[in-house]
């Protein structure tokens, strides 16, 4: 058994610890959920049958099961349609005198789920939804999670570093965007973790915004980029002013600055996390300008580039040691600019530690 076998097995006893607590069986259809738990690599190519007895079924496709079996450590089986999985499942777990599966409700449609009961009603057994385990499980990260997740980082800072030399000679928002994806996918992996937001002048209200075929030059570009490597995701953003900064830009620039700052002092173990996003959102509302501050303060990254925690008013996650989590507060004036900063964040024992925190805002 190879050292990466072993990491991995420690990951899938602890979750057959915790699903085996009401469930035979645990069916995982979460790409990212099955490579945390094994390593394997393929995006949407199967699901993974895993039974209190630590028996591992990997279900896929006649296209993925070439590169599904060279994988150790499970049998492989093919399935032709949506009902011969379901079937095939069924009948394995009967095999086992299992009664209870565990589902992740998000994995199942209307449709796929009344597929799914139909055949599980046939079969004598019950489809149970799960408590969200490997999602809990994957908030705290480990040395190995962390060294990715810092190299990501880094390829995303000398990504803003090449994107300072270059942005004022681009002639569109798509073009600057195309040259960091390049840049990106050359230094890190073969996908990013998201879609390059690249948002000049009055398209920086958007918070999402799609690259255009033009580009404003008078004031700012918001550009929003993260790195992948070896399967973990950066997400960091920075403004770049490209003249004379006008009074009230500079004013909101500096208010959200102050939040990030303020929200990222308030990060450390044991803190709730809606207590990270007040930090952040009294700042911005005591300066008058609350209400174009309309999105949470941060999410948890990892394998996902939004996972939990998720940093919010709403959030009910306590934050702890090993969370990798951003702060990301914005003032979005509309019909004029928006404004975000964004760091990352990892949660060590005493304070909240930012990842290359000398990259320019």
């Amino acid at each position: 058994m190879t050292a990466d076998h072993k990491f991995y097995t420690v990951r899938l006893n602890r979750y057959i610890r915790k699903f085996s607590k009401y469930s035979g069986a645990s069916l995982i259809v979460d790409s990212a959920n099955i490579r945390y738990l094994t390593g394997f690599d393929c995006p949407d190519c199967g699901c993974l049958l895993v039974t209190h007895d630590a028996c591992l079924i990997f279900f896929t496709t006649s296209l993925y099961s070439a590169k599904s079996c060279m994988h150790r450590g499970w049998d492989v089986r093919t399935y032709k349609s949506l009902h011969d999985l379901y079937k095939q499942i069924a009948l394995l777990i009967r095999s086992k005198d299992i009664d209870r599966l565990a589902i992740a409700k998000q994995d199942f449609n209307i449709q796929k789920y009344s597929i799914f009961e139909d055949i599980a009603d046939d079969f004598g057994f019950e489809p149970v939804f799960s408590n969200g385990e490997i999602e809990s499980m994957r908030m705290k990260k480990d040395a190995h999670e962390l060294v990715n997740i810092r190299k990501a980082a880094e390829i995303t800072r000398e990504a803003f570093i090449y994107c300072d030399s270059i942005c004022r000679q681009m002639h569109s928002e798509k073009a600057l965007s195309i040259e960091l994806e390049k840049f990106l996918r050359l230094k890190g992996d073969n996908d990013l973790a998201f879609a390059p937001i690249i948002a000049s002048g009055m398209n920086s209200v958007f918070p999402h915004h799609l690259p255009q075929n033009n580009i404003n030059k008078e004031t700012h570009i918001l550009v929003d980029i993260g790195a992948k490597y070896n399967g973990y995701c950066a997400d960091l953003t920075r403004i770049f002013f490209l003249g004379k900064i006008p009074r009230k830009l500079q004013k909101i620039y500096d208010i959200v600055c102050f939040a990030a700052d303020n929200a990222i002092k308030k990060v450390h173990i044991g803190v709730k996390a809606s207590d990270i996003d007040l930090a952040a959102r009294k700042v911005i509302e005591d300066k008058g300008f609350g209400r174009y501050f309309g999105h949470g303060t941060g999410h948890g990254v990892g394998l996902n580039v939004h996972e939990r925690p998720g940093i919010s008013h709403s959030s009910t996650d306590i934050i702890d040691e090993g969370f990798v989590i951003t702060i990301e507060p914005a003032i979005y004036l509309p019909g004029s600019y928006g404004i975000r900063v964004e760091y990352m964040v990892i949660v060590n024992k005493n304070k909240g530690e930012i990842i290359y925190a000398d990259t320019d805002r």
